[in-house]
């Protein structure tokens, strides 16, 4: 047999990666091999310090050398110079023919190549990878299988521009091929078939992502899809794109009067003449937050609070929060240095020339810590007539500690007291021990009040729904009635939800507890996108911005700020939050796990990349099953609870550190 001596050595590593000879012949190349070429053709010219490090990240660094040069010297024993160029960095021999060269090169106007879910690199490695490679492997999946569908969403928008539909609806196949649950690509497959004439086939193929995203995800699909069959199935041509609806009255946002809470406003005037700080709660959607911002702009300026649900595992994340937050209220007071240097503790950017002050290892540093910034709170806010904390169940522990000191020290303010009264609002059942103990504590030495807010009656329940100006739901007012079962939240979504599907819509209203369901409806009016980002949103759950979410997702930010629009049109954001919790809720219960995972870990990298806290870095790690890299996060969390000598919550994240690593043991490389 006659061998080419221009053949080119081939380096396959689409499935089960192998090695082809230049006569043909498969070569024999043991896997840790296959793994060095694969890193080198796919990274380019590497560094042999960083190819042994990651190869061998186990050993020490001389044992991993040694281990490296003997790999090279089998592989220049197998080819010769064929595969790799071997100096003082290492990179793939010219002439090498990879599978994957016409995704990371193609040519313009060439045809993609056809892989279909054959698209995965490395697969079937028989030997233990360390969670850095596997990371990389998973990173580099992502990314072939991103430039296969671009290539083949770019060859079906060529052919149907070319007028060429039957080649666009090959692309489209291909595209469904490589990437079976894009319903990106199922309503583009679906607009083919109709624009073709075969309408029959567009709702055949509306069937099969039915089918798909049910056995994938469990769930139907988005309301974008749903919307698009509909329209074809009613033989209306297909519209260029969807526009926002029409905006919903303000009214239902926020109706015109505070009904039901006459008892409950006459308890706060009495002890807001008493100087006392008042604490409400109640259940989600039953008013306390509007209670709270009638009332306080009934007594002039304010600074307004929100806990955040990530703050619990985070040490004084609630209170540099409201420090930073008290800080912008104030820019012209001027802290004495005492008072800055504590305060970097928790700020950073407070820190003076000396730098930031020593650990505090005893209870004569707490309480000098204490102390200052009790100072910087009463400092800062001089100029405002109430501070309100809201879902105060979210503080963690070591503010709540802080705010019983503060308290203790503070309240009831005698008459012409320095510092404004405190109103503090939080979620009924959902508040951990610590802030019961505290609460317990204010209310008994008669420093605070704590009233429980409960549903509204049947009757200011109907002036409620009255009172938001939709004469074309006065049809619907006993069913809103029987929905909101008193909560003047539910009130507002019942009404959003009918005003939304058509003032005719006469099915019945789910009832409670099942309030869940008309806020999911709501989510499902959403384009995917929108979804998208509020679902990232939701699992970051605290400090997000546009610009962190567009990292998070890897999004233009045009896109996520288009998305984010979208969002505060249909009320679901309002700012840089959500409109409320119970939609953040739903948000999240909707996710399916398999992507509430990977949105997890991309918000741990997204942290990681900002400097975010240790425990919230360690908690996204943990969510989304990568237990290695968060038992390493917890420990960072451990040694800096330690030195700010939170002794308890150090040993908390000690144990999770533990068990997470005895976890990521017992399931081996999967979730490493």
């Amino acid at each position: 047999m006659s061998v080419r001596m221009d053949a080119p050595w081939q380096l396959a590593l689409l499935g089960r990666p192998q090695v082809t000879r230049p006569d043909g012949q498969k070569a024999e190349c043991p896997p840790r091999l296959l793994l060095i070429l694969a890193f080198v053709a796919l990274e380019g010219r590497t560094a042999r310090a960083r190819l042994a490090s990651i190869m061998w990240p186990d050993v020490l660094e001389s044992v991993a050398r040694n281990n490296l040069v003997h790999a090279l010297r089998r592989i220049q024993a197998l080819s010769g110079a064929g595969l790799l160029l071997v100096g003082r960095d290492i990179d793939l021999a010219p002439g090498v023919q990879l599978d994957v060269g016409p995704l990371l090169h193609p040519e313009p106007g060439q045809d993609p190549p056809t892989f279909g879910p054959a698209l995965t690199l490395l697969d079937g490695l028989d030997f233990e990878l360390s969670a850095d490679l596997v990371a990389w492997i998973e990173v580099w999946r992502e990314r072939l299988t991103q430039l296969a569908v671009e290539q083949v969403r770019r060859a079906v928008t060529r052919e149907q521009e070319q007028g060429d539909l039957r080649r666009a609806l090959d692309w489209a196949e291909l595209w469904l091929h490589t990437d079976p649950v894009s319903e990106d690509a199922y309503r583009t497959l679906m607009r083919l078939h109709y624009l073709n004439g075969d309408r029959a086939a567009a709702l055949r193929t509306y069937q099969r992502c039915v089918t798909a995203i049910e056995r994938e995800f469990g769930s139907a699909p988005s309301a974008e899809t749903h919307r698009l069959a509909e329209e074809l199935g009613r033989l209306a041509p297909a519209p260029p794109g969807d526009a926002l609806p029409s905006p919903l009255p303000l009214s239902v946002s926020r109706p015109p009067v505070l009904i039901g809470r006459e008892e409950a406003w006459a308890r706060m005037e009495a002890a807001w003449a008493r100087g006392q700080i008042i604490f409400i709660s109640g259940e989600p959607g039953v008013g306390k937050s509007r209670l709270l911002q009638d009332f306080v702009q009934a007594k002039g300026s304010h600074v307004w609070l929100d806990g955040r649900p990530g703050d619990l595992t985070v040490p004084y994340s609630t209170l540099a929060r409201i420090l930073r937050t008290y800080l912008r209220a104030a820019p012209d007071v001027e802290l004495p240095g005492y008072v800055q240097q504590e305060l970097s503790r928790l700020l950073p950017e407070c820190a003076g020339p000396g730098g930031p002050p020593p650990p505090i290892v005893d209870e004569e540093a707490r309480l000098r810590f204490y102390t200052a910034i009790g100072d910087a709170i009463v400092l800062t806010t001089q100029g405002a007539s109430v501070i309100v904390q809201d879902d105060w169940q979210y503080c963690d522990k070591a503010t709540s500690d802080f705010g019983a000191a503060f308290a203790s020290r503070t309240y009831p303010l005698a008459e012409g007291q320095t510092g404004p009264p405190g109103i503090v609002a939080f979620r009924a059942g959902e508040l951990p021990l610590p802030q019961k103990t505290m609460l317990q504590g204010v209310v008994q030495g008669g420093q605070a009040i704590h009233i429980e807010l409960g549903p509204l009656d049947e009757a200011d329940t109907r002036r409620l729904v009255h009172s938001l100006g939709v004469p074309e739901l006065e049809p619907r007012i006993a069913a809103i009635t029987q929905l909101a079962g008193g909560y003047p939240q539910f009130v507002q979504e019942a009404v959003r939800y009918l005003l939304e599907a058509g003032a005719d819509d006469t099915g019945p209203l789910p009832l409670p507890p099942l309030i869940q369901e008309v806020l999911m409806r709501r989510l499902e009016q959403l384009s995917e996108r929108a979804l998208h980002v509020a679902r990232a949103a939701s699992v970051l759950q605290q400090d997000f911005t546009v610009d962190l979410i567009g990292e998070m997702l890897g999004l233009p930010l045009l896109d996520v700020a288009a998305a984010w629009e979208e969002l505060e049109g249909r009320q679901i954001m309002q700012g840089e939050r959500f409109s409320h919790d119970l939609l953040l809720q739903a948000v999240a219960a909707g996710i399916p796990a398999s992507i509430r995972r990977l949105l997890h870990r991309s918000a741990a990298r997204t942290l990681e990349r900002h400097h975010g806290s240790a425990p919230r870095i360690a908690g996204h790690w943990a969510s989304g099953e990568s237990l290695t890299q968060a038992s390493a996060w917890f420990i960072q969390a451990a040694a800096a609870a330690r030195a700010a000598f939170r002794l308890d919550e150090a040993e908390g994240f000690e144990w999770q550190a533990q068990q997470t690593a005895s976890a990521a043991r017992t399931a081996g490389p999967a979730t490493a």
